[in-house]
């Protein structure tokens, strides 16, 4: 099973998900010794979920809700809620809808 975990740099954000960075790498830790295919993913930009999206995990697990996007000018843009994303590219993932 491949699995991928799905956080953002969250600063700014109020807490949303399970947890920090840490937790995201203790759950990584937790489902790697299952022998699963297990990868953390860091995403900061459409252009990283879309990639998640080209590898097809069968599961995403998510610690955050949304991702802020900034457009150049260093202006926030719409939120990308990743249970939508996910839901619309038909990818399972954890949590509930939006």
């Amino acid at each position: 099973m491949h699995i991928e975990i799905i956080t953002t740099p969250n600063d700014t954000l109020i807490e949303s998900g399970f947890g920090s960075l840490k937790d995201c790498r203790h759950v990584l830790s937790a489902i790697d010794k299952m022998d699963y295919n297990v990868r953390l993913n860091l995403c900061e930009s459409i252009k990283d979920l879309e990639a998640v999206v080209a590898r097809r995990p069968d599961l995403v697990i998510i610690s955050v809700k949304y991702i802020q996007i900034e457009q150049g000018d260093g202006t926030q843009d719409n939120n990308i809620w990743l249970s939508e994303y996910f839901s619309q590219h038909n990818i399972n993932f954890t949590g509930s809808t939006r």
